[in-house]
C-alpha cells in the first residue's frame, strides 16, 4: 500500500511539472545556486545568480533574492514553470 501511495504522488508532481531533489542522508540542506545547477533548471552558476538577484526564483512561495540560501528538507522551489520540493 505505502509503495503505491508513493507512486501516485509521484504521477501527481509529473503531471503537475514539478520535481523531487532528495538531500544526501549526511547533508542537511543545499545551497538555492547548487539546487538550481543540481536540477537542470539552470546551465551555470552565472545563471542561477542572475535569476535568483532579480527576484525570478521563489522559496515557498516566497521571493527569494540570497543565493546562498540554505534549502532544507521539506521546501518547495519554483523556478519558471519547474518545482522542485526537497526530501
Amino acid at each position: 500500500m505505502k509503495n503505491i501511495l508513493i507512486w501516485y504522488y509521484l504521477l501527481i508532481l509529473i503531471i503537475f511539472n514539478a520535481m523531487i531533489f532528495k538531500l544526501k542522508d549526511k547533508d542537511e540542506y543545499i545551497k538555492l545556486g547548487q539546487l538550481l545547477k543540481a536540477c537542470n533548471m539552470v546551465y551555470s552558476g552565472a545563471e542561477a545568480k542572475i535569476n535568483i538577484q532579480e527576484g525570478i526564483v521563489l522559496l515557498n512561495n516566497n521571493i527569494c533574492k540570497m543565493r546562498g540560501k540554505k534549502i532544507y528538507r521539506g521546501d518547495k522551489v519554483k523556478y519558471k514553470d519547474k518545482e522542485v520540493e526537497i526530501i
